[in-house]
């Protein structure tokens, strides 16, 4: 019985190291791995699904570690994982491009109607009124336009969107000035105006 249970552990041994002795790296799961990465990167996850992205490269840089640590069959597995998640990355960036996109374009609208606002109010502001240079600030803000324009063109959109979103605030914060200007006129022609009419009710009422 002793002797048949050590033939027992010897065989389980002489399998465990023919086992270890013939396993390999899995370098095609790796190298496919690789491939959806590069992939998915080509289609700008790395932008647009960003967390799916590094998930896939955090993975696949898990697999490579434990093919360093000869440990092929978690290697394997890991490097499968970095494929589905660089592929779901993939099909996660086009529908967030097309969200970032769409943001982009009403960002810009938004900016650009914010500035056309604001330089109708300044057209129209009476020319005694004191806007010091708030119209040249504004075409400082205006110039910024075509930045935010070349970004949405070479389909930068976040960055187009982050640009107009700028522009739209430091516009409004001009307009908030020039609507302070305008009322401080006003304030001060009707003082003006009022003086007048005591000096001269006055005159007639000695």
């Amino acid at each position: 019985m002793r002797i048949k249970s050590i033939l027992t552990v010897c065989s389980v041994l002489v399998l465990f190291l023919l086992i270890s002795g013939c396993a390999k790296p899995p370098t095609l799961e790796i190298d496919a791995a690789k491939a959806a990465i590069q992939a998915a990167k080509a289609a700008e996850a790395d932008v647009y699904a960003a967390s799916q992205f590094a998930a896939a490269q955090k993975a696949l840089a898990d697999a490579e570690a434990k093919v360093t640590g000869k440990q092929y069959e978690l290697a394997k597995t890991a490097a499968i994982q970095a494929k589905e998640k660089a592929d779901a990355a993939k099909a996660a960036a086009g529908p967030s491009k097309a969200k970032a996109k769409a943001k982009a374009e009403e960002a810009l609208a938004g900016a650009k109607a914010e500035v056309a606002g604001v330089k109708e109010q300044i057209a129209n502001a009476p020319k005694k009124a004191d806007l010091g240079t708030l119209e040249s600030d504004l075409e400082q803000v205006e110039q910024g336009l075509s930045d935010a324009d070349a970004a949405y063109n070479r389909e930068d959109y976040k960055g187009a969107a982050s640009k107009a979103e700028i522009i739209k605030r430091n516009a409004a914060e001009i307009g908030e000035s020039v609507q302070i200007a305008l009322d401080t006129y006003a304030a001060e022609l009707l003082k003006r105006q009022s003086q007048w009419y005591e000096g001269a009710r006055k005159k007639q009422c000695p």
